[in-house]
C-alpha cells in the first residue's frame, strides 16, 4: 500500500497523472465543487444551474438540444427540467417543428434566478482564474477547445462542438493571410 505523502505516494501520483482522463475528471469535479459552493443558497444544485443558464443564453431550445450541447443524458435533462417548470422557472410549449418535442425557455422568475445567481458564480470563477495570466487564460480555452474539438468530432457529438469549431458540412475558409 502507498502512504499518503511519501515518497512512493508522489511517484504514485505522477504515474496516475500521466492520464488525462484522471486528470481532466480531478479538475471538473473539483471546479463543480467550487461551483456548488458558489450556488449556496441559490436553491438550485448544479445542473439545475447549467440548465437555466443555457436557457439564458440560447434564450428557447428542446431538452433534447440541450442535453446533447450540456454532454448530459436525457434522464437527468428530464428530471431537472420537470423540477425546474414545477418550481416555475421554466416555462415549455409545443415545438412546431416538432409534434412531440417541447421548447423550453425561462419564465420571468427563472430570469431573475439565474440573473441573481450569475454574477456571483462569475465572479468566482474569475476569481480562480485571476492566477492564470491573460496568456495562460487564452492558451487554456485554446487547449479546452481543441480537445473538446477532437473528443466531439470523434464521438460524432457535433452539438458538443466549441464555438470556433468547423461543424460538419460547414466549408473551411483559408485565411488570406496565411
Amino acid at each position: 500500500m502507498v502512504e499518503s505523502g511519501g515518497k512512493d505516494h508522489v511517484e504514485a501520483l505522477e504515474t496516475l497523472e500521466r492520464y488525462l482522463t484522471f486528470r481532466i475528471a480531478r479538475a471538473a469535479r473539483l471546479l463543480d465543487r467550487f461551483t456548488t459552493q458558489c450556488l449556496a443558497g441559490s436553491g438550485l444544485n448544479l445542473t439545475a444551474y447549467r440548465v437555466l443558464l443555457v436557457l439564458d443564453i440560447f434564450g428557447e431550445t428542446t431538452a433534447a438540444n440541450m442535453g446533447r450541447l450540456m454532454v448530459i443524458d436525457r434522464a437527468q435533462i428530464s428530471r431537472t427540467v420537470a423540477e425546474l417548470v414545477g418550481a416555475g422557472l421554466i416555462l415549455t410549449r409545443p415545438d412546431p417543428s416538432s409534434g412531440r418535442s417541447r421548447l423550453l425557455s425561462l419564465s420571468e422568475d427563472g430570469r431573475a434566478r439565474i440573473g441573481g445567481i450569475r454574477p456571483t458564480v462569475d465572479e468566482g470563477q474569475a476569481d480562480v482564474l485571476q492566477v492564470l495570466s491573460v496568456e495562460e487564460r487564452r492558451a487554456l480555452s485554446s487547449h479546452l477547445d481543441a480537445l473538446t474539438a477532437i473528443l466531439a468530432t470523434r464521438l460524432g457529438e457535433p452539438e458538443a462542438l466549441p464555438s470556433g469549431a468547423v461543424r460538419p458540412g460547414e466549408a473551411v475558409i483559408a485565411d488570406p493571410a496565411t
